[in-house]
């Protein structure tokens, strides 16, 4: 898989046609889907199913990497980095470093003002949220596929409700 962008910026001396208005450049990925570590150049990584490219409060671009089970940050060196998940195919575990727990396909996540991240995982049918502090916590959903009328009071809280993910689930923030 590549990630695409479509670019308008001031032209460098000498020109580089990848930030000339329409045009379309890779930004990272071989075009093959497959798993990389962090720590390689952007273009010799490979990225498995982006699912959802988000800025970052510093102005860096993150990609949700679905397959790959993880939030990934484009560096300024030019390498990834990953923000959240350990790049493990399972469940989450709250209440542990974010970069340490595995995610079961992430697809979408959203950065909070107050330096949170947002995390929507199809598969756990969940939300996690993670911390100013680097700590992966519940937000909404308890990994038990349903809906919210099945769980056993109509008042439940979020975190432990039933929830059936859809694959078109888009985070927005709104102020």
């Amino acid at each position: 898989m590549t990630l695409l962008a479509l670019l308008g910026c001031a032209a460098p001396d000498p020109p580089d046609p990848c930030v000339e208005p329409g045009i379309i450049c890779t930004v990272a990925g071989t075009g093959a889907p497959g798993l990389s570590e962090d720590g390689h150049p952007l273009k010799e990584s490979a990225i498995y199913w982006p699912s959802a490219v988000r800025e970052h409060p510093e102005g860096l671009l993150a990609v949700c990497d679905s397959n790959s089970h993880r939030i990934r940050l484009m560096q300024p060196d030019d390498t990834f980095r990953s923000i959240v998940g350990s790049g493990v195919h399972a469940f989450s575990i709250v209440d542990q470093p974010a970069t340490d727990t595995p995610l079961d396909f992430p697809v979408d996540f959203q950065f909070l003002p107050t330096g949170e991240i947002l995390v929507a995982i199809l598969h756990e049918n969940a939300v996690r949220i993670v911390g100013p502090d680097g700590m992966i916590r519940a937000f909404a959903g308890s990994t038990i596929y349903g809906y919210a009328t099945e769980s056993t009071e109509s008042s439940s809280p979020a975190r432990s409700c039933r929830s059936s993910c859809g694959r078109n689930v888009t985070m927005e923030f709104l102020s």
